[in-house]
């Protein structure tokens, strides 16, 4: 079902697709595994400067719940054109975090992220005990990286 919902949206957005698409694996080797996929949009940039998975990035981006039964996908954060946020890559779920440790500075690329690799059968619930992101919940994210600063290493 999720393999389905990430190859049709890869379909529709294929003239956009500049480069081959990243498949990274949950667990390596077993095939059967629930696999982030990292299709690039935008890969001209002066800085190639690679994001590391123990990096701060800072980032403009959007999600999104990818689902069959709504025409739009449903939005999890729409930042404006002039926005930004920095996160440290190690607190982000697996997904999102291995799926920007493929990027560099000044690249923009669609992030597409099954449960097995996002919020799982937990979710993601607000202080009131809302979903905000449903369990099982297929992700979409667009993601420009802007800059990257390496965080200090803990003795």
């Amino acid at each position: 079902y999720e393999n389905k919902l990430i190859n049709d949206f890869l379909e529709s957005v294929k003239d956009e697709i500049k480069e081959d698409i990243i498949k990274l694996p949950l667990n390596e080797g077993n095939g059967k595994d629930t696999i982030t996929q990292v299709a690039k949009i935008l890969i001209e940039s002066d800085d190639k400067t690679q994001v590391k998975l123990t990096d701060s990035v800072t980032v403009h981006y959007d999600a999104y719940i990818l689902d069959e039964i709504n025409d739009k996908y449903r939005v999890i954060t729409e930042m404006k054109d002039d926005e930004k946020a920095t996160l440290y890559l190690s607190g982000m779920i697996n997904g999102f975090k291995q799926g920007v440790a493929e990027m560099r500075v000044g690249e923009e690329a669609y992030i597409l992220i099954p449960s097995g690799m996002g919020y799982s059968y937990n979710g993601w619930r607000n202080y009131d005990g809302q979903y905000l992101i449903p369990p099982y919940a297929t992700l979409l994210y667009k993601v420009k990286v802007i800059s990257t600063k390496e965080n200090s290493k803990k003795d």
